[in-house]
């Protein structure tokens, strides 16, 4: 059953007010899924269900747990929100990028701006400690032009006190509305962050408490200004997603917070309205009055359905025409290597983008048995301490090779802990190409020659015996990925006559901290770890800190065996040129070339080899354009642009 959009009339309001009573003392929650009756839009008039559009229908891997984009959308309700309401900006090829924003703020272009402000007792300030306080006695405080404790001061009234203060203005794309006609408005983003701040105050979000105002200047334009002394590197995205201040305004019921909004659907500004759901499937119609692409493109109705995650299941559906898009999570268990030849055999059209995941190698530079200094007949051979090892080794392994056997060359090869597709990246720094032979000079340079059974052995070393075998220990969690990796990294550096033991441990081993574990205890030659890209796309040069090595808790080893840099390489320079760029704001001075300082100084020392980046994938039908995956996400968005190819 489909229920006409205007129906926000007698029994909708009475269906609210009988939930009310019960709904509106109870805390928010999240469901996992979405138990829902059919639905019911807040306003809006009814889509063009002419029947003269096609359908297209997307099948989800997991249930949307949310229709209201600020009840903690997971990833199934943020894609079938882009089709009604697309998000400001979205992450791709390593930045972001607009979406609904006319443009991303930047300090480069003025849109975003540091102003030095004098700040009073009594004034509300974030102190060094990161908490939003009323500016009072006792308190420490980051001045002006500081980014870090090391130059807080303890704040005394009887000397002015001048803090940074950011502010950034947004632009809204103009001529667009809202389903029933009205203008979207930049004071419907303002309404949005009034309501946010009424009906989830204390949800985890911070935005909030780290805002002084958020106000809207014309039509378009929001400004946002921070507390003195917030000064956050993902700032372009504070930015709230409107809400119909003219329909919502003033109504107790819709403004009343708790379960009673999941029944609520905001009016659509994007191209499509919802018309019509249940727990698992979910019917959307053109929006009318959405001002983008010709709505005779578009669809009617747009499907989203629950499929669940069986991938051989789900790619037959897609085969069979019951699915035309399957999402990342509806492909669990299918190979890379299957989709890529229902693509070559024209079956079916792949998406990708960055998984924001990356594999690594790292070396075991300064083991745990070295912090009292290094004793070559006790301690486990310094295989590591000359850099042409660590370089050889480099160039002896075939990381594309290893990108085409594990992901069927969906993904790169890395040069740095940094993403080539990342505009940080510094594609000037040293790069370790495959080249064994430059690989094998490297190691005979550093004193390991050939040996008789064609493991390399030590000549003239001045801290290793003559005849020490170039044979490394190599651990890795228990995993069918980790353990074809290990299997062809061991082939690779055989044949440059180096011996590898593979130890693949479970993952609570493998991962255990403490002094006498593998990984954090640092206590290996050779270990693959995976990492993740950080959401504020800030470059992962913190991974490396000297200060972060795991040890003994002590001056030494601050944080104990909670630290992660577990090769034990140290650099000051390094850590100086990281430290200051990761402190500084993206466009500030010092932010761009000092990264490529840290990057450059990795890339010559090299404590850890990146091997290469994963991809998340979706599979659509073969006529199917103008859909994207999200990077970092795998959100599908672009629903404005979504055709048949030849229409």
């Amino acid at each position: 059953m489909r229920i006409n959009r205007p129906v926000l009339t007698s029994l909708f309001l009475l269906a609210c007010a009988l939930l009310l009573a019960a709904c509106s003392a109870q805390p928010t929650e999240t469901p996992d899924a979405l138990p829902l009756p059919a639905g019911t839009a807040a306003s809006g008039q009814p889509g063009a269900g002419t029947g003269e559009l096609p359908t297209l229908t997307v099948c989800l891997g997991g249930a949307p747990n949310a229709i209201h984009p600020y009840l903690a959308p997971n990833i199934w309700s943020r894609t079938f929100q882009e089709a009604l309401y697309p998000a400001p900006y979205h992450v791709e090829n390593e930045a972001i990028q607009p979406g609904l924003l006319d443009s991303i703020p930047s300090l480069g272009d003025g849109s975003a701006e540091l102003v030095r402000i004098e700040v009073q007792m009594g004034d509300r300030v974030l102190t060094a400690d990161g908490a939003p306080q009323e500016l009072d006695l006792g308190l420490y405080v980051r001045p002006a032009g500081c980014n870090t404790n090391d130059c807080a001061v303890l704040y005394n009234p009887s000397q002015p006190l001048f803090m940074d203060q950011l502010r950034v203005t947004f632009k809204i794309k103009s001529g667009l509305t809202w389903g029933d006609g009205s203008p979207l408005t930049a004071a419907d983003s303002v309404f949005a962050y009034t309501y946010n701040l009424e009906n989830f105050a204390g949800s985890g979000n911070s935005r909030p408490a780290y805002t002084a105002s958020y106000e809207a200047i014309d039509d378009t334009t929001v400004v946002w200004t921070g507390l003195p002394g917030v000064i956050p590197r993902s700032y372009m995205t504070y930015f709230w997603t409107p809400l119909p201040q003219k329909l919502w305004e003033g109504n107790e019921i819709l403004n009343s917070g708790g379960p009673i909004l999941s029944f609520i659907v905001p009016a659509s500004y994007g191209p499509y309205q919802l018309e019509d759901w249940t727990e698992d499937t979910f019917l959307m119609y053109p929006n009318p009055n959405y001002t983008g692409p010709d709505p005779e493109g578009r669809f009617a109705p747009l499907v989203f359905k629950v499929v669940g995650d069986d991938g051989e299941a789900n790619v037959a559906r897609l085969l069979s025409g019951e699915c035309d898009v399957l999402d990342p999570s509806a492909l669990k268990g299918v190979e890379v290597s299957a989709m890529t030849q229902l693509t070559a055999s024209g079956q079916a059209n792949l998406l990708t983008s960055n998984a924001g995941a990356w594999e690594v190698l790292y070396f075991g530079i300064k083991p745990a048995s070295y912090d009292d200094g290094y004793a070559p007949a006790t301690d486990r051979v310094d295989f590591f301490g000359d850099v042409r090892v660590r370089q050889g080794l480099a160039h002896c392994l075939n990381r594309g090779a290893l990108l085409d056997a594990v992901t069927a060359g969906q993904g790169s090869v890395m040069d740095t802990y940094v993403q080539s597709e990342s505009p940080l990246f510094n594609a000037e720094a040293t790069q370790y190409a495959y080249d064994q032979q430059a690989g094998i000079a490297l190691l005979e340079a550093a004193g390991w020659a050939a040996g008789a059974d064609g493991v390399r052995v030590a000549q003239g070393i001045p801290t290793i015996p003559d005849g020490t075998r170039l044979s490394l220990r190599y651990f890795v969690a228990e995993n069918p990925i980790n353990e074809e990796v290990a299997a062809l990294l061991e082939a690779d550096l055989a044949a440059c006559g180096v011996e590898l033991t593979v130890t693949a441990l479970p993952r609570e081993e493998y991962y255990a901290t403490g002094e006498g574990t593998p990984l954090f205890g640092r206590d290996f030659d050779l270990a693959q770890y995976s990492w993740s890209v950080d959401s504020s796309l800030e470059p992962a040069c913190h991974l490396f800190y000297g200060y972060t090595v795991p040890g003994p808790e002590g001056d030494a080893f601050p944080l104990g065996w909670s630290g992660w840099n577990v090769t034990g390489w140290q650099n000051q320079e390094f850590d100086d040129s990281c430290q200051t760029a990761r402190n500084a704001l993206p466009g500030q001075e010092g932010h761009s070339s000092l990264h490529q300082t840290a990057q450059a100084l990795f890339a010559s020392e090299l404590p850890a080899i990146p091997l290469f980046t994963y991809r998340q994938f979706s599979l659509i039908r073969p006529d199917l354009c103008g859909l994207q995956l999200e990077d970092l996400t795998g959100v599908l968005y672009g629903w404005e642009n979504v055709r048949f190819c030849d229409s």
